[in-house]
């Protein structure tokens, strides 16, 4: 629990800096919002980044945990990143931010993030779009939702600069 509570306030710090807001889901989910209140064209590269620094940080915070601990003591720290531009309603309900974040975008978000394995991003939609002039992604099995396919890629790394200079017309 104190290793979860750690990871979860790492990654907090982490959405904070790219200025972003995690919002609790339940024990195991956790959404990151970006754009809040106001969108802004960078809100995706934010995101990506945001899923890279978490999953790096926790990997060196399980690392360091990692020590004195038999490996079916301790639950892992890693992340499955779903990334979705769209809308969300924000709805008053009884949790611990008072508040909770619901709608298609969201679920359809989550259902991406179960799909990718630990340490993974996966990404759709016009988020896939924005996030190739600055990333590599490369195309995986689509998700099924309500039996429509998403398709889906993942995050590979960063574009070379010279292709992000050529992609962003500079």
């Amino acid at each position: 629990r104190e290793d979860r509570d750690e990871a979860l306030q790492l990654v907090e710090d982490i959405a904070y800096k790219l200025e972003g807001l995690v919002h609790l889901r339940d024990d195991r989910r956790l959404v990151a919002l970006f754009g809040l209140p106001m969108t802004d064209e960078n809100d995706i590269v934010s995101a990506v980044r945001f899923a890279r620094d978490a999953q790096e940080a926790l990997g060196h915070l399980a690392a360091a945990i990692a020590d004195g601990f038999e490996d079916a003591e301790r639950e892992p720290l890693g992340l499955h990143v779903g990334i979705r531009v769209g809308t969300a309603r924000m709805r008053t309900a009884p949790s611990r931010e008072g508040y909770q974040v619901v709608g298609n975008t969201i679920d359809e978000t989550l259902a991406l993030a179960e799909h990718a394995t630990e340490g993974q991003v996966h990404i759709a939609g016009a988020a896939a779009r924005l996030a190739s002039m600055h990333y590599l992604l490369r195309q995986v099995e689509a998700v099924r939702r309500y039996g429509k396919p998403i398709r889906c890629y993942r995050v590979i790394g960063p574009q070379p600069a010279e292709q992000r200079r050529h992609d962003s017309g500079e």
